[in-house]
């Protein structure tokens, strides 16, 4: 934390895992840049975006760590998730396996790697093809809720609920150090 002029400023970083496929480089780029790419490469070992979230007179810039879905480099991925206050698990809606795969793999992962007192969010990406919906939104929202977990489903291909969700993940933090903030004034 710094503070300049009353102005308090927090750096939190920020995990987002799952299975490759699932959406995780388009969410991340999503929320840094507003724009999609269709089809992007493949993460390998990890890619690094931030973003800038102010509210009042506070100041929180994520440093979002998008790590690869393959499983030759789910070892690797415990680099990146050491010391990550927040843990974004993400799911394809239209593919079971990825969900399933929260508990299996990635949850455990993340549990063993980032801090104790983690946000944990799970994320249910590709909401805009929800006629091919193989996950219903009530299971995973149930789920969250087992784990103390939020929830959300977002679109990256339409820029649907990601920036609520990266924010939702803020200000929970910021009031699990005892915060208060004020009106949300975004800058990119």
């Amino acid at each position: 934390m710094s503070e300049e002029n009353n102005q308090k400023s927090y750096n939190v970083k920020c995990v987002v895992v799952g299975d490759s496929g699932t959406g995780k480089t388009c969410i991340a780029q999503r929320l840094a840049f507003n724009n999609f790419t269709d089809n992007p490469e493949s993460t390998i070992g990890a890619s690094n975006f931030t973003y800038l979230f102010e509210f009042g007179d506070t100041s929180l810039k994520l440093e979002i760590w998008d790590t690869a879905g393959q499983e030759a480099y789910r070892s690797l991925n415990r680099i990146f998730y050491k010391d990550a206050k927040i843990a974004i698990l993400t799911y394809d809606i239209t593919n079971n396996e990825s969900f399933k795969n929260i508990s299996t793999i990635w949850l455990p992962q993340v549990k063993e790697c980032v801090d104790q007192n983690a946000i944990l969010f799970i994320c249910g990406n590709k909401c805009d093809k929800y006629d091919e919906e193989k996950v219903k939104e009530e299971d995973a929202k149930a789920y969250a809720d087992t784990i103390g977990a939020m929830f959300a489903q977002t679109s990256a291909l339409q820029g649907i609920g990601i920036k609520e969700m990266f924010s939702a993940a803020a200000k929970k933090y910021l009031s699990l150090i005892g915060i208060d903030f004020k009106e949300e004034n975004n800058t990119e």
